[in-house]
């Protein structure tokens, strides 16, 4: 017992090592990657949450930004090499937590997973090791894991990179599981420590990731599915647009009003202002609304007049505008680049762009 209390003394003290980056190459060079996903199979469950809140902590995605990126990029590859991602899928394979604490290491190993699906190549590796599959059997499972595991599909998908995944999970008919998370928010969202707010944006990325991506009979599939049922999917993208839409619009209006108390006050917005500013508009949904509306875009350049028909005739019916859905679509594209070549940055957003043509 002493031993395992000195071991978790250690990893508790290897915490440290998260706030200096640029020693990541000197952990690497010493073995401890190794020794690190060895003790993830550690028969006693404290010290293998330990690791795992360990290893989100190294991988932070903030943390590395602010360190070196060299050195972060030498403990993601062994981390890669040594198969981190089909050590912590083996470990969702079983959780169903029943206790805060249970439930405090699934998320850790979901947020871990999440920060290796940032690294392209984990990207493939994730694929092969059958991810989607799993992911989306948790989604059917409706356990704990279940917010978690929409929250993974969504950085899986991400990107050009993310296209395998997006026709893995069409085809193992991942789209059934889908739908009827996009059409309902989980009621027990609350209890598995995620918002509604954030199912719904991770449901509405992933619809962007896929009509981004699929191609082919994959991709009329899923237009297929905004088309069936009288358009009941196009109804709720609708509910969603106006939901998220007035919840932006009141977050501007507040901060119109704080501008202009500024002005009055001689004050001047310096870019830590405009910045925070910003932050209070995604807070607001600006993201989801973004991804809605992108979505809307891209649904009503189907060969399915019927959906473009609906967009408009219930944007009329509520006194708005596809002029409105046009604006942020526009900021959309760009907001796009971050992390990503000036070629794809100025491609996507042409293609983006395109996409208002005939909106």
């Amino acid at each position: 017992m002493e031993s395992e209390l000195d071991l978790y003394d250690i990893l508790q003290e290897m915490h440290v090592v998260a706030t200096r980056p640029d020693l990541y190459p000197l952990l690497v060079e010493l073995n401890a990657v190794p020794s690190l996903l060895g003790l993830m199979r550690h028969d006693n469950t404290d010290v293998a949450i330990t690791v795992v809140h360990l290893l989100e902590e190294l991988t932070d995605v903030d943390a590395v930004h602010e360190g070196e990126e060299w050195g972060a990029e030498v403990l993601v590859q062994a981390l890669a090499d040594g198969h981190v991602v089909a050590l912590l899928v083996h470990h969702l394979e079983r959780l169903d937590p029943g206790t805060a604490e249970e439930r405090e290491m699934m998320e850790n190993l979901f947020d871990s997973l999440c920060s290796c699906l940032l690294l392209s190549a984990n990207r493939e590796r994730f694929l092969q090791g059958e991810g989607v599959q799993l992911m989306n059997l948790m989604l059917r499972a409706k356990r704990v894991s279940r917010s978690s595991a929409l929250k993974v599909l969504d950085h899986a998908m991400l990107g050009p990179e993310g296209t395998g995944s997006c026709d893995m999970f069409v085809d193992i008919l991942g789209l059934r599981t889908l739908f009827p998370l996009f059409m309902k928010s989980p009621r027990k969202i609350k209890k598995a420590g995620s918002t509604e707010k954030e199912h719904e944006e991770h449901v509405c990325s992933i619809l962007a990731s896929l009509l981004r991506n699929l191609t082919g009979q994959r991709r009329a599939r899923l237009l297929g599915k905004f088309a069936e049922n009288d358009s009941e999917k196009v109804d709720r993208l609708m509910e969603l647009h106006f939901k998220y839409l007035d919840a932006v619009q009141e977050a501007d209006k507040k901060m119109d009003a704080g501008k202009d108390y500024g002005v009055l006050r001689g004050e001047v917005l310096d870019s830590d202002a405009e910045e925070e500013l910003s932050l209070r508009r995604l807070d607001a949904g600006l993201f989801v609304l973004q991804h809605i509306c992108y979505v809307m875009a891209e649904i009503c350049n189907a060969e399915a007049p019927q959906i473009r028909q609906r967009v408009h005739q219930t944007l009329n019916m509520r006194g708005s505008s596809i002029d409105v859905v046009r604006d942020i679509v526009k900021e959309y594209a760009e907001s796009i680049g971050d992390g990503s070549s000036q070629e794809f940055k100025e491609s996507e957003q042409q293609r983006i762009l395109g996409l208002l043509v005939t909106l």
